[in-house]
């Protein structure tokens, strides 16, 4: 057999499927678009394979960590179409900037559904805010880091300008600080649009919602409409997926956390682990701080023992590490990526402690004293305790034995 001929090869953006022996779970629905774009619900435990909303390509096997949509309404139900019609439940007018607001339609754009909205009348202060939930309804704190997305249309008319509405509340609902504005590149096409914000850091923060603004001037006349669908806000560092509710049941909704295993007896590696594995794929947001992403893990069932891959929190550092009688490794940094970049990495173990990775055909890192018995399980994207990623795997194949020599090690990761 080749020395870099894999035993096993999961080729997720081509076969858009899971190996017979692989597990897979989402305890949850999910959401995902397919190569033309058009959005739909996953059921649960049901992987959901990504494409490039511009491309088409194949991305592969989505993973994503646990979420909550913390927006009760983000389908926009209880809307009455009208002059001035019924607004979705929740969802308010906090500032008019003297407009009127009219709802004028509804419906449905690549499996997305909307509500197309009205603002007209002459501007009597600098803005005019949408806000998709109650000031009192969000709990949050201090600094803390929020992904707020939505779904966005500019149908007709003209605005200064079109932002995220980010604002930072006491428990009561009175606003801390400046509102986050974050801006939203509206075209004539309905797309998603998403941005990460740190609430403020003043002590008495413990709420917050989000909206959208429109920038104004006072004392001109005004008449745009747009469609606005599936908003979203979820405590994290990162934008996901949408998150929706039960049709005809508003809440606050989570998707459950995204785990995918393989057993090592299915890999042909032996005992002491001596392989290369080789993962591709991209990371859709950089690592926020205090919360890394694992790309790959081999562990004895727990994080007690086990190497892996990860992209270091606060950024797009990947590095390589072992951990030994619960005794972690130092970063032996292989490389950085980019956000939604495709990226390639190969890293050889050599069944006696020690682990050599390449990123990218870069410059070959070594780690020592890892386990050489015990591993018993190889996963994507997750480990037993914490680390999820939030993006996809292309492709994980294992070659059953270390590799000859650092030039092939660089070789597979090419």
């Amino acid at each position: 057999m080749s020395t870099t001929r894999p035993a096993f090869l999961e080729d997720f953006a081509n076969t858009r499927s899971l190996h017979p022996l692989a597990s897979f779970a989402r305890a949850s629905l999910g959401t995902a678009a397919n190569a033309r774009g058009e959005w739909s619900e996953i059921a649960a435990n049901i992987p959901r394979f990504g494409f490039d909303a511009v491309t088409g390509e194949c991305l592969g096997l989505q993973i994503e960590g646990a979420r909550t949509n913390s927006i009760r309404n983000p389908r926009q139900e209880g809307v009455v179409i009208g002059t001035p019609g019924t607004l979705p439940t929740n969802l308010t007018i906090a500032n008019t900037g003297g407009l009127v607001t009219n709802v004028i339609a509804t419906g449905t754009t690549n499996g997305v559904n909307w509500v197309r909205y009205q603002a007209v009348g002459t501007a009597s202060g600098a803005s005019y805010v949408m806000q998709f939930e109650s000031g009192t309804q969000i709990v949050a704190t201090p600094s803390q880091l929020w992904g707020c997305s939505l779904f966005f249309r500019a149908v007709s008319g003209s605005y200064n300008s079109v932002e995220h509405n980010v604002a930072s509340r006491t428990s009561g609902g009175a606003l801390v600080g400046a509102v986050a504005n974050p801006a939203i590149a509206g075209t004539a096409t309905l797309a998603r649009y998403g941005a990460v914000v740190a609430l403020d850091a003043g002590g008495t923060v413990a709420r917050m919602n989000s909206g959208i603004r429109f920038g104004l001037t006072s004392t001109v006349a005004y008449d745009f409409q747009f469609e606005i669908g599936w908003y979203q806000a979820e405590a994290g560092g990162t934008v996901s997926s949408p998150i929706l509710p039960t049709v005809a049941s508003p809440a606050a909704s989570t998707r459950a956390t995204e785990t995918y295993s393989i057993p090592v007896t299915s890999l042909e590696t032996g005992a002491n682990f001596a392989c290369v594995v080789i993962w591709e794929g991209v990371v859709t947001q950089a690592a926020a701080a205090g919360a890394s992403q694992t790309l790959w893990q081999a562990d004895d069932g727990t994080d007690n023992n086990r190497y892996f891959l990860r992209n270091d929190a606060a950024g797009l550092t990947i590095a390589l590490y072992r951990t030994l009688a619960a005794a972690s490794s130092s970063a032996a940094v292989i490389g950085t990526t980019t956000v939604n970049a495709n990226t390639r990495s190969a890293v050889s173990i050599d069944g006696l402690g020690g682990a050599r990775g390449s990123e990218d055909a870069g410059a070959v890192v070594a780690q020592s004293g890892g386990p050489t018995t015990g591993i018993t399980t190889l996963r994507i994207g997750s480990r037993p305790s914490a680390g999820d990623m939030f993006g996809f795997c292309k492709r994980l194949a294992v070659i059953p034995r270390a590799a000859a020599n650092d030039a092939v090690i660089v070789l597979l990761s090419a």
